[in-house]
């Protein structure tokens, strides 16, 4: 209560510059918030959140109002992030005269950032002069610190100086005592003599991360972390304290698991360096594979809590100059979710400090969404896209996360269910609060449940996935599997069909209205016709077994996908035909999700008349014999009946053979007039279709044999004796 009567008298009672936004809501929370009304400012920006924005003002105004009201919670970053956001759309613009001075101050901490920003590009200081310290070249970076901080340098920047300064002093007194040849005696002494300097390097880091850091000097700080860390470990090594050495190298390896040395270091340094390397169980960095990028690997580490680590690795990647847009993106939503989990991080374990922090996380979660939507509108490469995917994905973890701080569990568990539809495998980060972590495992269990288990075999996998139309998920499986290095020709043919086929389903996903669907489906003559290219140039490729049933089902599928391309362009006849070979192919072949009424109606109509022909069956008359089988000379008996109905049962098989030959030499000639053609799927299903009819005639012709012979023979010994003369 204290703390809200406090923020009230810092707020002035009248705002003479107070911008008009046209939202009603946002009206009303600026006007609360000149009356120190925060609770109820905060409830009118949330509704602003929930509702359209439509002007370009009111969207600045937005972030303004979120930026306010982040100062004065002391949430210090999101406030920089708004207030940076809201730069970023009107680089002109100003607070109303509501503001307290903590919000301007931290108003004008972001433009300059964003000021920096602009100005410099390429690595940190902190970072040169780190890589110039593990090369050895310590003349550079001691020029490099002794031109002293830039213009305009923060507090904060002012104090990251001084502690550079002093870590470079330090390896260079340890460089000059090992290059004078002086007895390891007088090494150990300069060491505990640069004691001294490292003490005052750590006082000075901790005084500086006190200050209010800019996203700039928070990852400049953690730089500065790591080598000073390296560097205490090195100085307690020399002294002879192995102990706190391996501590030292421990911590650095934890926050940058690729940390190095100084060259200058000693063969003893060097020893216990590796040593601690080898004993900490420490992880490598993550790798994730291309198809998951960037995305992949910050999924991982927040998966582990190692937010730091996060932090360090995007402040590396930003300082590379040859960022693409995708890349720069990427950067931009990864950072946003690591200011909303550095807050709820923060929070503690307090519901309800967790909750506001939750709450206060808004904002930023609502601008990384957005970046993630622009960002996907625009033309992507192959990798690119599976990497939106796995960040879209991370996104969605958050979000649940966030939503379910906040008490709202229905909203936590939609949002995690669609992240997991993404990716089954996905991992909450590790900073949810245990009642969180509980409701997540409770909706990865009955998604699992729901979903089932996804097939190994490719074609079987990707066909379920574009039949339920989980397109992203596909198109996910699809990336990852082209991953590997070991594709054999058969896997490589399987992902080129696959991807044709999901760019055919995608467009048509895509599209808004019957006559774009059918214009889509017509511009996919091209794309289909490399599938079938591409099938066509395997076809005489000897498989058996699961690996012919994953070919068949693929031909089957391009089939039905052909089809659905037909009919969505109106061409019903090319449509059913395509059907019927698809499923004759592959009789469970399914429709992908995305076919509209006329295609699903036309694709049911060729399953059903599949299905009829494959439920012929000869069926033999039960019961007794007709009466003229009496009239045979025996008595009548159980044994004389079997006899009899072996018989039978023998010319019915025996016609059935007959009927199947037929059948395989129709099949037989319509395959080779199909293959000489060059139509490859009439060719393969016509080749089925006699090799089955000829394996059913062979089958037929060995049992009508048995049972007419066993059939005679009951009759004979079952016959009446001759009468006698």
């Amino acid at each position: 209560m204290m703390v809200r009567i406090a923020l009230c008298l810092l707020l002035p009672s009248l705002a003479a510059a107070a911008p008009a936004p046209g939202n009603a809501h946002l009206a009303s929370g600026f006007n609360l918030f000149e009356q120190g009304l925060l609770d109820e400012a905060d409830e009118q920006l949330r509704e602003a959140f929930a509702s359209e924005i439509a002007i370009a003002a009111d969207r600045v105004s937005l972030q303004i109002l979120d930026g306010m009201l982040r100062a004065v919670s002391a949430d210090d970053e999101l406030a920089r992030a708004a207030f940076g956001r809201a730069l970023q759309l009107e680089p002109t613009v100003a607070l109303p005269a509501s503001a307290t001075t903590r919000v301007r101050r931290l108003f004008e901490q972001a433009k300059r950032e964003r000021e920096a920003k602009a100005a410099s590009s390429g690595p940190s200081l902190a970072s040169q002069v780190a890589k110039l310290s593990t090369e050895g070249k310590l003349e550079g970076a001691e020029a490099l610190v002794a031109a002293g901080p830039r213009p305009g340098a923060s507090k904060a920047e002012t104090g990251q100086l001084q502690v550079l300064k002093g870590l470079v002093l330090v390896l260079k007194g340890l460089k000059s005592v090992g290059a004078a040849g002086v007895a390891e005696a007088e090494q150990a002494k300069a060491a505990q003599a640069a004691e001294r300097q490292l003490q005052v390097a750590e006082q000075q880091l901790q005084s500086s991360a006190a200050q209010l850091l800019s996203e700039s000097d928070s990852a400049q700080q953690l730089v500065l972390k790591g080598m000073l860390l390296m560097v205490k470990g090195l100085v307690k090594a020399e002294a002879g304290d192995e102990a706190q050495a391996k501590a030292a190298f421990a911590q650095a390896l934890e926050l940058d698991p690729g940390a190095q040395l100084p060259s200058t270091a000693t063969a003893k340094v060097q020893k216990i360096f590796e040593a601690a390397k080898a004993a900490v169980p420490v992880s490598p960095p993550p790798v994730a594979p291309v198809a998951r990028g960037l995305p992949g690997e910050v999924a991982k580490l927040y998966a582990e809590g190692k937010l730091e680590r996060v932090e360090l690795l995007l402040a590396r990647r930003s300082e590379r100059a040859d960022l693409s847009k995708a890349e720069s993106n990427q950067l931009f939503a990864l950072k946003g979710l690591l200011l909303v989990l550095k807050g709820l991080q923060k929070a503690g374990v307090k519901e309800q400090d967790r909750a506001k922090a939750a709450f206060s996380a808004e904002g930023e979660l609502k601008a990384v969404e957005e970046q993630i939507a622009a960002a996907g509108s625009a033309p992507l490469t192959e990798n690119e896209s599976s990497q939106m995917l796995v960040l879209k994905g991370l996104v969605l973890m958050v979000k649940g996360l966030v939503r379910a701080e906040s008490g709202k569990e229905e909203q936590a568990k939609a949002a995690f269910a669609e992240a997991l539809a993404l990716d089954p495998e996905a991992k909450l980060p590790a900073m949810g609060a245990p009642r969180v972590q509980k409701l997540f495992e409770a909706t990865k269990a009955s998604t699992a449940a729901a979903a089932g288990p996804e097939p190994s075999a490719l074609p079987e996998r990707v066909a379920r996935l574009y039949a339920d139309g989980k397109l992203e998920r596909a198109e996910l499986v699809l990336a990852e599997s082209g991953d590997r290095g070991e594709l054999s020709k058969a896997e490589s043919n399987q992902l080129f069909v696959l991807k044709g086929l999901l760019k055919v389903l995608k467009g048509l996903q895509a599209a808004a209205s019957d006559e774009e669907r059918a214009g889509v489906a017509r511009s996919a003559a091209p794309q289909l016709k490399e599938v079938d290219e591409r099938l066509a140039s395997t076809a005489d490729a000897p498989l058996a077994g699961q690996d012919a049933t994953q070919r068949h089902l693929l031909e089957g599928l391009a089939l039905v996908i052909k089809g659905l391309a037909q009919a969505e362009a109106g061409d019903e006849v090319q449509a059913r035909d395509s059907f019927e070979r698809g499923l004759a192919l592959s009789p469970g072949v399914q429709l992908p999700a995305v076919a509209g009424p006329k295609a699903r109606q036309l694709f049911e109509a060729a399953r059903a008349g599949n299905l009829a022909g494959e439920n012929v069956r000869i069926r033999l008359w039960p019961g007794r014999p007709p009466p003229a089988l009496a009239l045979l000379d025996g008595k009548a008996s159980p044994v004389r009946w079997a006899g009899v109905g072996l018989g039978a049962g023998g010319v019915v098989a025996l016609a059935g053979g007959v009927a199947s030959g037929i059948v395989a030499l129709g099949a037989a000639q319509g395959a080779q007039s199909a293959c000489a053609a060059g139509r490859p799927f009439e060719c393969f299903a016509n080749r089925d279709r006699a090799q089955k009819a000829i394996n059913i005639a062979d089958g037929l012709y060995v049992g009508s044999a048995v049972a007419i012979a066993a059939g005679t023979f009951l009759l004979w010994q079952t016959r009446d004796p001759a009468p006698s003369p």
